[in-house]
């Protein structure tokens, strides 16, 4: 689950599942691990990041493994507010409970799993088909109201838990979308692109 404010183009996310992302290592992959695909593929293709389009991957590896997805359940209230975001947005992530791990760029608009695909060695896939908990995606694809969504984002600049940022007077909200306007947010943002400095560079893939 991720939670996201948004403001003048700005947003802030919450994510429950830690973030550990480089944004200076540039070459990562997809990695389909529901085929079969292991450390061996990542050392082969000499990567020094890779996802799974999960919170968590299995893959016992040096290389860093980064969570790149966004999802919400129910489109009466989740997935709906997922629709304020929009490509070009900057998502604040943040672990509950730990602080500010990283900042990424909106890439995509909402999608449904079903309709979502995820780039793997082999081309891009449906994210049901190669995705961690694809099963229990596929169960309530067809249900617009039970079904996952995503939003696709590529980090600009992220550190680990280890690393996070915290401070009293940060915003906070338990949505999974808002739209701020409070100065306590406007100050948040001006503190996330201080530390994050990378926040506004081009995204890496």
């Amino acid at each position: 689950m991720a939670f996201a404010y948004k403001w003048a183009g700005l947003l802030l996310c919450c994510c429950a599942a830690s973030v550990m992302a480089q944004a200076q290592l540039k070459k990562g992959v997809g990695l389909t691990e529901s085929a079969g695909l292991g450390d061996r593929h990542l050392q082969d293709l000499q990567v020094a990041w890779y996802y799974n389009w999960g919170p968590q991957s299995a893959v016992q590896s040096s290389a860093q493994f980064v969570p790149m997805v966004f999802s919400a359940r129910s489109i009466r209230a989740d997935s709906q507010t997922l629709k304020l975001l929009s490509p070009g947005d900057r998502v604040w992530v943040k672990i509950p409970q730990t602080g500010f791990v990283g900042v990424g760029e909106v890439t995509e608009s909402v999608q449904s799993a079903k309709d979502f695909t995820v780039p793997t060695p082999e081309g891009d896939r449906s994210a049901l088909d190669v995705l961690q908990h694809g099963p229990l995606y596929r169960a309530t694809a067809d249900d617009p109201e039970q079904a996952e969504y995503f939003v696709r984002v590529k980090w600009l600049h992220a550190v680990d838990a280890a690393h996070a940022f915290n401070e009293v007077g940060l915003f906070g909200n338990q949505n999974t979308v808002c739209q701020p306007r409070a100065a306590k947010w406007r100050h948040t943002v001006e503190r996330l692109k201080a530390v994050f400095v990378n926040w506004n560079s081009p995204s890496q893939s």
